[in-house]
């Protein structure tokens, strides 16, 4: 774990008393994410939670598994993970940093809900992702949402996932680059309508 949590109660506390002291029609952006370096001279504005989730290279066994939005359709003799898997609970989402840190000690992490990111960010931590299928075809599945195309779709498809394991890592970097440039434009729309 790179840092401890901090109590939500101070970030509260602390947005209040700041917008008390801003002035009337005034807007205020916050960036929540570190610089991230790049080399010893250089860094990138904009990570996504990669100060979170990232692959710590730790020694990892065994895997874990989630069921989140799919808890009342997928009946427990359709279940497909190893017994012994460790169960994440729907309101885990919420405590990235306990999300990375089991990601980054199991092998493998399935999930039977088709529309998570928790996915997504189990793959940030390069942990093998298996999304148990649904109705959808895998076709259907990987056109759904940009990223989904890394996921694997089915055990059967994991080794096509890991064969493109490194494009995905890229395709973060693009849309960490775009969004770079979206929230550049956002701020000179919002400079040039309130000077």
């Amino acid at each position: 774990m790179k840092y401890h949590q901090i109590d939500r109660n101070l970030f509260i506390k602390n947005r209040a008393k700041f917008t008390t002291q801003m002035k009337p029609n005034s807007v205020a952006v916050f960036n929540s994410n570190d610089i991230y370096p790049v080399s010893a001279d250089s860094s990138l504005p904009f990570e996504q939670h990669r100060d979170i989730f990232y692959d710590q290279k730790l020694y990892r066994s065994g895997s874990c598994w989630s069921l989140r939005k799919a808890q009342n359709i997928v009946k427990p003799e359709d279940y497909i993970h190893p017994q012994d898997s460790t169960f994440i609970p729907y309101n885990a989402a919420g405590d990235l940093i306990g999300l990375s840190d089991l990601f980054n000690s199991k092998d493998t992490f399935y999930c039977y809900d088709n529309y998570t990111y928790i996915s997504i960010q189990s793959l940030m931590c390069n942990t093998d992702t298996v999304i148990i299928p649904s109705k959808k075809t895998k076709q259907e599945f990987q056109n759904g949402y940009e990223l989904n195309k890394y996921l694997a779709y089915g055990i059967d498809d994991l080794p096509r996932a890991k064969s493109i394991r490194n494009e995905f890592f890229d395709h973060l970097n693009r849309i960490e680059e775009n969004t770079e440039k979206q929230l550049d434009k956002f701020i000179e729309i919002c400079y040039d309508y309130f000077k």
